[in-house]
C-alpha cells in the first residue's frame, strides 16, 4: 500500500480511505462499524492526521494494523503521534516500538 505523504508525514485520512478500497467497503459500511455518519466518514477522511485510540478502532473496524503500516515508513526511525489537544508529533524509533507493543496488547485484548 502506497502512503501519500504531506509535508513529510503520512496522511492518515487518505491510508485508511485506501484500506477501505482495497477490502472494497462503502463508506456507510464503514460508518456503520465505527459507530458514526457518512457524514463524519467524509470529514474522517479528509483528516491528515488523528487521535490513536480513534485510528486503533478504525483499524480493528477495517482489520487492519495502521500502526505497522505507518512504522514501515522510509523515515522509519520517527513515526507520528498524536497528542492530547490533537497536534502531530513525531517520536523515537523506541516510542515507536512502544507503540508497536502496546498495539498488539490493545489487539489482543479485542
Amino acid at each position: 500500500m502506497a502512503i501519500e505523504l504531506i509535508q513529510g508525514l503520512p496522511h492518515v485520512g487518505k491510508l485508511v480511505e485506501m484500506r477501505m478500497d482495497e477490502i472494497g467497503m462503502t463508506k456507510a459500511e464503514f460508518a456503520r462499524r465505527i459507530g458514526t455518519t457518512r457524514q463524519n466518514v467524509n470529514t474522517l477522511l479528509n483528516k491528515p492526521s488523528m487521535d490513536t485510540a480513534y485510528l486503533h478502532r478504525i483499524g480493528k473496524a477495517l482489520n487492519y494494523d495502521f500502526f505497522r503500516e505507518l512504522a514501515k515508513m522510509p523515515n522509519s526511525n520517527t513515526i507520528g503521534i498524536d497528542r492530547k489537544d490533537g497536534e502531530f508529533l513525531l517520536a523515537s524509533a523506541q516510542v515507536q516500538a512502544a507503540i508497536t507493543k502496546l498495539n498488539l496488547l490493545l489487539l489482543r485484548d479485542f
